[in-house]
């Protein structure tokens, strides 16, 4: 029986005397040795080398029962966390059958240089380890997953394949250093826990290059752990992260996956895969307005005109469901904005008034956001007058409202209020010092405001 997870406390052994076990993990075996220190590993079909600073190489034997160790399929991780070196690697069928020798399907434990009855006073409890396949954060990874399941018949890389997949890259050899070059736990990208740390002899295209292998057989979880070692070599690599976003859907990993297409769309703008990416998360998470929001700042692409045309539907059908909960000035107020949106500024402007009516305080939030957007609709429709007067009830409660600010800024240059503008103007400029409208509308009005006051004074 595949043991459950569990918490492990750090061993405390002396660098003489290295505990170890092997216990049955599913369908794999695991070898766990404890150490407190990096080791340099050197993995055989029958035993485990390890090179330790300041210390003899010592040779761990595999039991027979487990041998010959698959070299091609074997995981080394090691975490300074919990002091203890992973080697994971498949069993053979007949084990599985029952077929091993009587004593497999139990932990064995053993001190190195002590037999085993007297390794036996580890607690059975603090032996056990967790079934996650997935290396902790801290740990260091240096092959692919043990079990790659068999890609469906219809399966491809990827819905919107990041790019073409490059070449096959051998995983290399198990022969590997660990040494304190590694980042440590604190280094590792938040977005997802069980990032590996980087060997540092792989770069972060050759992780890409494992990671694209693992897409091509359907094994996401090994391809996980490739792209976020990758990123641990360049955390803002853009096609690690989208390519990480894949995989964490893949996974069902939703949150997760939506921090790599946040940080993937924020280095990459012009990288239409990343809204795509983004988009699908949000919508399996019952998001489709964001999807749609998110992919209407996406590059022209016709994939992400096809997504959006799927999306659209589904984002006003959710938008309705929003609006129909909603009761009294606040569903009016919503009604209005969404025929805003549409275009439809005529028809918004009565369902505004309406959502004013049933404002209980005139000047409270609600009734000043309400007015805030009727302002809108005026402006629109080019009624000038009614946008100073809604903006400026709306200012003298709420003094730096930004959109208030504006939209009167404007308003006033059409009604000849040319002062009052360029006092609004150099207002918005106080609170957005790079604003482009104002900027220019300052620009126009300086010299005519003070020619006009030079007359004035000499009449």
């Amino acid at each position: 029986m595949c043991p459950g997870p569990e918490v492990h406390s750090p061993c405390a052994v002396a660098e003489s005397d290295l505990k170890w076990r092997l216990e049955e993990e599913g369908s794999s075996w695991r070898f766990t040795v404890c150490v407190t220190g990096k080791p340099n590993v050197d993995l055989k079909p029958e035993a485990l080398r390890l090179e330790r600073e300041g210390a003899e190489a010592v040779v761990l034997p595999v039991p027979p029962e487990a041998q010959p160790v698959d070299l091609a399929a074997a995981r080394v991780s090691f975490s300074s966390k919990r002091r203890e070196l992973v080697v994971k690697w498949p069993r053979k069928a007949g084990s599985e059958q029952g077929d091993a020798a009587p004593e497999a399907s139990k932990p064995r434990e053993q001190v190195h240089g002590a037999t085993s009855s007297e390794a036996s006073t580890e607690d059975p409890s603090e032996a056990s380890s967790s079934s996650d396949e997935s290396p902790a954060s801290g740990e260091t990874s240096n092959a692919a997953a043990l079990e790659v399941p068999a890609a469906p018949a219809d399966a491809s890389p990827d819905a919107f394949p990041q790019e073409k997949l490059d070449a096959h890259t051998t995983p290399g050899e198990l022969s590997t250093s660990v040494d304190a070059s590694c980042p440590e736990e604190s280094e590792v990208s938040a977005a997802a826990p069980d990032t590996p740390v980087a060997t540092p002899s792989r770069s972060a295209e050759e992780w890409k290059a494992l990671g694209n292998e693992a897409v091509k057989a359907a094994d996401y979880a090994a391809a996980l752990d490739s792209y976020s070692a990758g990123l641990a070599v360049e955390p803002d690599h853009a096609i690690l992260l989208s390519n990480r976003t894949l995989c964490l859907h893949k996974l069902g990993r939703l949150e997760d996956a939506l921090v790599d297409a946040k940080r993937c769309v924020a280095l990459r703008p012009d990288f239409f895969k990343a809204f795509l990416r983004g988009a699908l998360v949000l919508r399996e998470l019952g998001r489709p307005q964001e999807a749609l929001e998110l992919l209407r700042k996406a590059p022209l692409h016709e994939e992400v005109e096809k997504l959006s045309a799927e999306v659209k539907p589904e984002a006003e059908a959710a938008e309705e469901r929003r609006i129909a909960a909603l009761g009294g000035a606040e569903r009016k107020k919503e009604e209005g904005n969404l025929l805003f949106k549409k275009g439809l500024f005529e028809q918004a402007l009565p369902v505004y008034n309406e959502a004013l009516a049933l404002c209980s305080d005139p000047v409270g939030e609600l009734a000043l956001a309400i007015r805030n957007n009727r302002a809108g609709c005026y402006h629109q429709l080019s009624n000038f007058e009614s946008v100073v007067e809604d903006s400026t009830f709306v200012l003298e409660q709420q003094p730096d409202n930004f959109k208030a600010l504006m939209r009167r800024m404007i308003a006033l240059e059409p009604l000849e209020k040319y002062e009052a503008a360029l006092r609004d103007a150099r207002a918005v400029l106080r609170l957005a010092p790079s604003n482009d409208a104002a900027n220019r509308l300052q620009h126009r009005l300086s010299k005519l405001v003070r020619d006009r006051e030079r007359e004035r004074n000499s009449a």
